[in-house]
């Protein structure tokens, strides 16, 4: 398969962006086209006059536009191939080269008399013919081949035709898992089947380790990106992702300034404070050896000051919702540092969230849940400024790698101790990490105690309040020691565990 010149163009658009100026075009180089009747009467609108489908097949639209270009003539002008074109042009028909459409979007209350019809077959007839149509199936393709067909006396590479159906065929597939999706909405439960349609966004610098080639995928574009725009450093890599996600995540738990600094997909530190200076200074400060080299994140712009204090040591990249001038001229001179502007956060994080385990797809709901099941198990009841600390431990304890352990007060986190084999040994982690005074503060359990051994640990610290999901057989001997030590626990009932 050659290049491939284009004498006929059939359009049929429901994203009528560029599409009178496609037309222009086309017609310039000698295209004749036909459109469905609602382009033709734009592009007319417009001063582009083509040939209407109903006045070229002679069968005007049925049942209200639903039956337009389900016709042997369009259909056969699109499938047909070698000798077979020059019949169906003895018959009367007109072989098309090009195809010009594009879906709309599924309606939020999408059913079966809503799905697309005729586009999609269109498009699928175009794809099957590709060594002879082309079939463009987006707006944003329209600049590029004009450009080549005003080049090439109004031709097209076998290439980018093999392009533009692959990108028809992600467009169909695509549409298709929406409609799926929209109709799966209405059963409990999880469906029988997913179809999923992702996007790539960017090749990545490597995987979770060089030897590992890598890209980035979105599942779903209109969803908030963790990294809307690059503004300087290195291209990202897999771990690079999964950190800024991870810490944006955390940054975005607060509606205060918040700052966050992740390091191998677990927080070295997490703090609030009155700007994000001082919040970054708290998270950094939790465990600074580890943070060398790690991802910030913080849910306020940066300026400035936070620009210079994040320049001193090293770290891998920041995430931001935005950055001032001075801030980017500052983080700018550090060549090797990342810098990210976050999309806008969800109002409300729902759904469900998928990840790989070999060939297989898990899926399940977004984690999540507020204090209406919190109660006080002990003997004494919690002070107005640990329920506070505890309210914060256990928004951090969310994203830390089970078993997670953490410790800290309303503010700042002070000891993490993650993804160890058992609860003791996390607990013990997080004490040795603590660089400031325990004394006072407050633990989380992202799961349940087997034992009352933590509980002697963290009241020997000095810790004086512990917020745990309980739930375990020895629930009364973790109870039981709490009251012995003075400690106030609340219980969750929901666990957070995170693998």
């Amino acid at each position: 398969m050659g290049r491939k010149v284009i004498e006929r163009a059939l359009i049929s658009a429901w994203d009528k962006t560029g599409v009178d100026e496609l037309a222009r075009e086309l017609l310039s180089l000698g295209v004749s086209i036909i459109a469905t009747d609602g382009t033709a009467d734009f592009l007319g609108e417009r001063g582009v006059s083509v040939r209407k489908v109903s006045d070229y097949t002679g069968q005007v639209e049925l049942l209200g536009g639903k039956v337009k270009t389900l016709h042997p003539m369009i259909f056969a002008a699109i499938l047909a191939s070698g000798k077979d074109r020059e019949k169906i042009a003895e018959l009367g028909m007109e072989p098309i080269d090009m195809v010009v459409v594009n879906l709309s979007p599924p309606a939020t209350d999408m059913g079966l008399e809503k799905m697309d019809i005729g586009g999609h077959a269109l498009i699928r007839a175009a794809i099957k013919n590709s060594g002879n149509v082309a079939v463009l199936s987006s707006p944003s393709q329209y600049g590029e081949i004009i450009e080549e067909l005003t080049r090439n006396s109004c031709s097209l590479s076998a290439e980018s035709r093999r392009r533009l159906a692959l990108d028809a065929l992600a467009a169909s597939a695509r549409y298709d898992a929406s409609v799926m999706d929209k109709l799966s909405a209405a059963s409990d439960g999880f469906p029988r089947h997913i179809l999923l349609a992702a996007d790539k966004v960017m090749d990545l610098r490597y995987g979770e380790n060089p030897q590992q080639h890598s890209a980035l995928y979105a599942l779903d574009r209109s969803a908030c990106c963790p990294f809307a725009e690059a503004l300087g450093g290195k291209v990202l890599s897999f771990n690079n992702i999964v950190d800024f996600q991870t810490a944006r995540d955390i940054a975005w738990e607060f509606s205060m300034p918040a700052a966050a600094v992740i390091k191998h997909a677990n927080p070295c530190g997490a703090g609030t404070g009155k700007d994000v200076l001082e919040a970054f200074i708290r998270a950094r400060e939790t465990d600074p050896l580890s943070a060398f080299g790690g991802i910030i994140a913080v849910n306020r712009e940066v300026g400035a000051k936070l620009a210079k204090a994040v320049t001193k040591p090293f770290f891998e990249g920041i995430i931001s919702p935005g950055y001032d001038d001075d801030a980017l001229e500052i983080l700018g001179k550090k060549k090797r540092l990342r810098v990210i502007r976050s999309g806008e956060p969800p109002e409300v994080r729902s759904g469900r969230e998928c990840r790989s385990a070999g060939p297989y797809l898990l899926v399940q709901d977004v984690d999540g849940g507020g204090e209406a099941d919190w109660t006080v198990a002990t003997e004494r009841k919690p002070a107005d400024n640990e329920m506070a600390a505890m309210r914060f431990v256990w928004k951090i304890a969310r994203h830390v790698k089970s078993n997670a352990i953490v410790i800290g007060n309303a503010m700042e986190t002070i000891g993490i101790g993650a993804g160890q084999m058992s609860r003791v040994d996390s607990c013990e982690l997080a004490l040795k990490k603590a660089r400031k005074e325990i004394k006072g503060s407050v633990l989380a359990s992202d799961g349940f105690f087997p034992f009352r051994d933590s509980i002697d640990l963290a009241a020997k610290a000095g810790i004086s309040a512990v917020i745990q999901p309980g739930g375990s057989i020895r629930d009364g001997d973790v109870i039981e020691a709490c009251n012995e030590h003075g400690i106030a626990m609340v219980l969750t009932g929901r666990r957070h565990f995170r693998h």
